[in-house]
């Protein structure tokens, strides 16, 4: 009978072949605890599943640890996880919870500590819990190993399914797509700050006549300066394009606001031939922007396809039009065209003048018949002492010739006889109209502006 005893004592003592040691901290009625209740029937929650026997010993954690890799280190704080949990175990929950988290053996919601708050999604009566925000979710030292799992899994259950947890869960999302958008728009505002430093560089080149084969050096001065200068449109063909660029764009904004305003319009024409000895023809036009005085502005540079009276005024036209002018537009404000004095251009009866004046019926050719009417703005022709309607009859006729504000002129030129040394807003538009006309197309190489004693 002893030795039945004994050899009972001994079986229960006996410990299982592959199995982990106990923890150091345990006590030998701790780790023999499993066995002892391997024959008896264990009370286990409906959704909770049988656990592995054992504990894993502190060496073993760590080493499992050790394999997890960089997903471990995201969702672990300090990677120290309850010591109920076995290393199968804390991988499965990991898996199916990835906010779960833990510090000094305690867990928490990887989630709601970095949400903090749901701000304006939060519910009546929904809150975040601070228990797991701080990560104060613990086990219970009574009880059973297997009681104290269940009530942990509980917990965990709870808080998965709480709406406190799913509301944080949307606001993370919102935030990690915010972020990415933010960092989308820091890229590219990067990018621009690049792009802007080369433009201006070639920008630099037109403005001051410089050959194109200096943007290369220009680009490695500001790069050894600490600019940031990206690593693409360094080259000097990428610095043509980056000036057409530029120059088509101003001369749009320039004829859009020639357009808004109704100035009027004076335009340029002249033969000339390109290097493969084809004709082209350069046109100008002189024009008051934003209301300062008239000045000239290439437009274009166009091929001709013949040099028949027919063939340059359709270029002409075509070239006007493609700039953004309208027929409507040019019928009210183009006042004047200047070419050289080729018999295709000034032909009384089929010259290039004679086909646009009887499209445009307001466009002056030859000007000089109006010359003596601009002259009544000369003060240095004015009577020694003039009366406060001089001047009138010309005003007038100018203001009816080239679509002016009669009453506007007619107010500005007395402002102009009662203080001869001031510059009257009213008379600014005939003023600005006298200005436009150009002398010839000489006047487009020397870009001078009209005075009207030139006239």
């Amino acid at each position: 009978m002893k030795r039945a005893i004994q050899t009972k004592i001994s079986f229960y003592n006996k410990r299982p072949c592959g199995t982990t040691s106990a923890s150091s901290s345990a006590t030998d009625s701790e780790a023999r605890t499993p066995e002892l209740l391997a024959d008896s029937p264990v009370i286990i929650s409906p959704d909770i599943s049988p656990t592995p026997a054992l504990p894993p010993s502190p060496s073993s954690v760590e080493e499992d640890a050790d394999r997890e890799g960089d997903e471990d280190d995201n969702n672990d704080i300090n990677n120290d996880w309850p010591d109920l949990w076995t290393v199968n175990q804390k991988e499965d929950f990991k898996s199916k919870n990835r906010w779960l988290g833990s510090k000094n053996k305690k867990l928490g919601c990887l989630v709601c500590s970095s949400v903090n708050s749901i701000g304006i999604n939060e519910e009546q009566g929904v809150s975040l819990s601070r228990e797991w925000m701080n990560f104060e979710i613990q086990v219970s030292s009574q009880g059973s190993r297997e009681t104290s799992l269940s009530v942990l899994r509980n917990k965990i259950r709870k808080h998965a399914l709480s709406k406190a947890h799913s509301q944080a869960v949307k606001v993370a999302e919102q935030q990690k797509e915010s972020a990415i958008e933010n960092a989308v728009e820091v890229m590219t505002e990067s990018y621009k700050k690049e792009t802007d430093a080369v433009f201006r560089t070639a920008y630099h080149l037109a403005k001051k006549n410089r050959p194109f084969s200096d943007h290369e050096s220009l680009i490695e001065l500001q790069e050894l300066n600490g600019v940031k200068m990206g690593s693409i449109l360094h080259s000097r063909y990428s610095a043509t394009q980056i000036i057409q660029h530029v120059a088509s764009e101003m001369q749009s904004k320039i004829v859009s606001n020639i357009i808004a305003s109704s100035t009027k319009l004076a335009v340029l024409i002249d033969e000339a031939s390109s290097l493969s000895h084809k004709p082209v023809m350069t046109v100008s036009v002189k024009a008051s922007i934003e209301g300062a005085s008239p000045e000239f502005i290439f437009l274009d540079l166009v091929e001709l396809d013949n040099q028949r009276a027919d063939g340059i005024e359709q270029a002409l036209l075509t070239c006007l039009m493609k700039a953004g002018f309208t027929e409507e537009w040019l019928l009210e404000n183009w006042v004047t065209f200047v070419s050289d004095g080729a018999s295709v251009m000034l032909g009384k009866k089929s010259g290039v003048a004679t086909r646009l004046t009887s499209r445009f019926p307001r466009l002056f050719v030859l000007h000089y018949a109006v010359i003596k009417d601009f002259s009544i703005l000369d003060q240095s022709k004015w009577p020694s002492n003039p009366s406060i309607r001089h001047g009138e009859d010309q005003v007038k006729r100018l203001c009816k010739r080239f679509h002016l504000c009669t009453d506007q002129a007619l107010n500005g030129m007395r402002d102009l006889l009662e203080e001869p040394n001031s510059e009257p807003k009213d008379l600014k538009p005939p003023m600005n109209c006298m200005k436009t006309f150009p002398v010839s197309t000489a006047e487009w190489f020397h870009m001078t502006s009209v005075h009207p004693l030139h006239l």
